[in-house]
């Protein structure tokens, strides 16, 4: 199983668990309006959104998703903010997210 597989698979277990899983990272052409969005959108049982990029190997983000990367952590710095922003590197990374929803702390 790949790398990207095994994150894929952390993230798509959570809908056997309540949530809500999007994934927005294909091989398909994007619709233009989703340029820069995270590659993963989760809405967790606890009502938390939580938005994953992925980024693997020497691959880095784009300036386009760096300025959702800030955008995103300014929100999650508001207070009571249910927003979550993760950068995975890896499907170790994935794992301590979906475990972080699955024991409700997300």
């Amino acid at each position: 199983m790949t790398e990207s597989q095994k994150i894929k698979a952390e993230f798509v277990r959570l809908r056997s668990y309540g949530g809500i899983v999007f994934n927005y990272n294909s091989n398909r052409a994007n619709n233009p309006g989703l340029k820069a969005h995270p590659d993963w959108l989760i809405l967790t049982p606890k009502l938390n959104i939580v938005f994953v990029e992925v980024k693997l190997g020497k691959d880095s983000l784009s300036t386009d998703q760096l300025r959702v990367a800030r955008r995103l952590s300014s929100v999650m710095a508001l207070p009571q903010s249910r927003v979550h922003y993760f950068l995975c590197r890896d499907s170790s990374v994935a794992k301590q997210i979906s475990d972080q929803i699955l024991r409700g702390e997300l």
